[in-house]
Formats: structure tokens, C-alpha cells, sequence
């Protein structure tokens, strides 16, 4: 059984680790995707660039370097996360490509079913940290007669290191992009720019 066992291994479940770690805490963390980096991962597109100075969003105990660009990219954030975790010594407690299926609680432990390569596995813990984001799942709306539409709707996840979308996606192709905040503004530029 573990002490603490966290769920995903984005910026917060590198945080949680590390003081976890640091705490002495006999520590597991599980991340569905092959790599770290969480949302820098899976979300992020060609373009994206922190919103936010590099001062603000490093680690407490390790600045960003000063070599970075004041406004980090998303391969800035993904090495530097990288970094964080090799010098906390932090890979050795992760399994990747390991999805969470279900947690409950019963007879005062945290039981977590998730599932890797070798099939479907359980293990217990005193103490869970979900760290897996707001944004797990991307959401497309169902707007009023969406099915006599013919083009294809696509969500700005399909941009991220994992999705099946480039730069090239934009090319000769008539564009429309719904939402005006920051994800929308970044992929509006991307596609004037291709």
C-alpha cells in the first residue's frame, strides 16, 4: 500500500511529488500519457506560448533559466518540466500510459483501478491527489442543426504533441474558430499564418 498516490504528472503532480518525495512519502504516480507534462502536452499547439511570465509560473526551488524567453513555448515548459523532475530524481516513481479507470474508498484506503500495457490493475493508497486537470476531455457543443454542417469540427486538443493535427491542417481551407479567448486568438493566429 501507498502513502500517497497521484494522478497525473502535469505541473501540479510534479509539484505534489517532489514535496511528497521530500516528505519521505511512499509515493506512486500514475500518468496516462507517455510523457509528463499534462495540458504542455496534450493541449498545447505549435504556436502557444506561456500567457503568464516565466517568473510566475516556475517552481519555487528551481527558476525557469534565463535563457528562456520571458514568455516560455511550449517546448520551453515541456524541458524545463522535464529538468524539475530529473533533478528531484521524480521518473522513478511514475508509470506511464497507465489510465485511471475508477477510485473508491473502502475499509480506510483509496482503492485505484487503472489500467497499462498489461491489462487492468489495482492498487491502495492512504492518501489520493487527483492532478489530472479541469480540462481532461475535450468538449464540442451540440449547437442546433450541427448535423446538416458538412465541414469537419475540430477542438484545439488535436494541435497538442499527441493530436493528429499541424500547421499544414489550415492550408487552403476556409476557417472558422469559435471562441475569442486565449486557445482561440493563439489558433486564430496559427491558421492567418498558414
Amino acid at each position: 500500500m501507498y502513502t500517497l498516490c497521484i494522478i497525473g504528472m502535469g505541473i501540479s503532480g510534479i509539484s505534489i511529488a517532489r514535496w511528497a518525495k521530500k516528505a519521505g512519502l511512499n509515493i506512486i504516480i500514475l500518468e496516462k500519457n507517455p510523457f509528463i507534462g499534462g495540458s504542455w502536452l496534450e493541449k498545447s499547439y505549435p504556436n502557444v506560448i506561456l500567457q503568464t511570465t516565466k517568473n510566475s509560473y516556475s517552481y519555487s526551488d528551481y527558476p525557469m533559466p534565463n535563457h528562456y524567453p520571458l514568455y516560455p513555448t511550449r517546448d520551453n515548459i515541456l524541458k524545463y518540466l522535464d529538468n524539475y523532475c530529473k533533478i528531484h530524481n521524480l521518473y522513478k516513481y511514475a508509470k506511464f500510459n497507465c489510465a485511471v479507470k475508477k477510485t473508491y474508498w473502502r475499509n480506510n484506503k483509496w482503492n485505484i483501478i487503472h489500467e497499462n500495457k498489461d491489462g487492468i490493475a489495482t492498487i491502495t493508497s492512504k492518501y489520493l491527489c487527483v492532478c489530472s486537470g479541469f480540462y481532461t476531455k475535450p468538449k464540442i457543443p451540440n449547437y442546433r442543426n450541427i448535423n446538416k454542417y458538412r465541414g469537419s469540427i475540430k477542438h484545439n486538443i488535436e494541435w497538442g504533441y499527441l493530436g493528429n493535427e499541424n500547421e499544414k491542417s489550415f492550408t487552403n481551407k476556409k476557417i472558422m474558430i469559435i471562441g475569442n479567448g486565449p486557445s482561440g486568438c493563439d489558433l486564430a493566429c496559427l491558421a492567418a499564418k498558414n
